[in-house]
């Protein structure tokens, strides 16, 4: 997760990432893993939850804004991330 949070926000072309396209990134990337896809409601979890992110709401979508671009910069040094996924 934080390989493809990481990647998203590197070509950005907004100030936030929308968490539905985390997550259809996500499942992109973990098809080709093995591993199971997961809505965006459970990406949202795992953003909050288990990275420690802050999310917002904005124009009816949840987004994870660009403040946080500095602590995922941190998190994907921390998990040996810093490369880009193609």
């Amino acid at each position: 997760m934080v390989r493809v949070l990481h990647r998203k926000f590197e070509g950005a072309g907004t100030p936030y990432v929308k968490i539905a396209e985390l997550a259809q990134a996500y499942n992109s990337h973990a098809a080709g893993t093995g591993g199971p896809p997961l809505s965006p409601k459970a990406v949202g979890e795992i953003v909050r939850k288990s990275l420690g992110l802050h999310t917002r709401k904005s124009n009816g979508i949840y987004i994870v804004p660009q403040d946080e671009k500095v602590s995922i910069a941190a998190l994907a040094k921390r998990y040996g991330h810093t490369d880009t996924v193609k």
